[in-house]
């Protein structure tokens, strides 16, 4: 079976996919961090849609999706994998079915376990720690892109970003 850096490197060798016109570089691995979860999961989707026959079956989607896994993320599902490959026992054997022939929930396990449980708070406190280091418009990008996970009114957000 392949250990973790196998598949990295399996997964780095295809660097280029071309489909139809557009040109996808290599997808970028997902390890645990709660802000890159969303990124990853689009990124899959738009890969998996973009090569649309090459996913005839649902469970390599969720395979494909495996492979860019790493670390602590990588660790969480080799276990599901394992007993996929092996089908020890038929209780297992269901919820690895769901996992593999759902690839939706492939995604429900994975954000149960990787997802930010209260984004709310975790988007108040980075906007109370946020500080304009460079450039304003990096500042006011980085701001934005928190603020809309918040509720604020307007004159809230605006007595922050100042």
């Amino acid at each position: 079976m392949f250990n973790q850096s196998e598949w990295a490197m399996l997964s780095q060798e295809v660097s280029i996919f071309s489909a139809d016109k557009i040109k996808i570089s290599t997808l970028n691995l997902y390890q645990n961090d709660q802000n890159k979860l969303e990124a990853y999961l689009v990124q899959i989707e738009l890969y998996i849609k973009q090569h649309s026959s090459q996913f005839k079956f649902i469970e390599n989607k969720v395979l494909f999706a495996f492979i860019y896994l790493k670390d602590n993320a990588f660790t969480w599902f080799h276990h599901y994998l394992m007993n996929y490959l092996q089908k020890k026992s038929e209780k297992q054997e269901e919820e690895i079915n769901m996992i593999f022939y759902d690839s939706q929930t492939f995604e429900k396990h994975l954000r149960k376990v990787f997802e930010d449980i209260d984004k709310k708070c975790t988007a108040k406190r980075q906007l109370y720690n946020l500080r304009q280091k460079i450039f304003a418009t990096t500042y006011s990008i980085n701001f934005q892109h928190i603020a809309m996970n918040i509720k604020w009114n307007d004159a809230a957000l605006i007595s922050q970003l100042y």
